[in-house]
């Protein structure tokens, strides 16, 4: 299963990749392993709150049980980042999947 995470980073973080900048794609890679999953891609984002968007994979297993939510507590409790947000990312054929589901949800609100 595909997610995106992003977050603003800390003003703390911002002044240390100023003072000694290093490859935050490597420790997003690493944390993603960590939790037996693949980091797909990593960007820095700019305008507004400086920040980052991640894009990673989990195994089905992990992801049934947990989601992201080890990933965004180690991030937000690791001081990097702040307002940090994970979304699962769906493909075509997962959302039209999940809009035939949410047929059936519709009717049991009368709809």
């Amino acid at each position: 299963m595909l997610f995106c995470m992003t977050g603003e980073l800390s003003s703390e973080t911002t002044r240390e990749m100023i003072a000694n900048p290093s490859d935050c794609e490597q420790t997003a890679r690493e944390v993603a392993e960590a939790l037996g999953g693949r980091l797909h891609s990593w960007y820095a984002t700019v305008g507004g709150a400086h920040g980052v968007m991640a894009v990673f994979e989990l195994p089905p297993d992990s992801s049934a049980r947990f989601g992201p939510v080890p990933i965004a507590l180690s991030a937000t409790a690791s001081g990097v980042f702040q307002n940090v947000q994970v979304r699962r990312l769906l493909t075509s054929q997962e959302m039209m999947e999940s809009a035939q589901q949410a047929q059936s949800a519709l009717k049991a609100y009368g709809g």
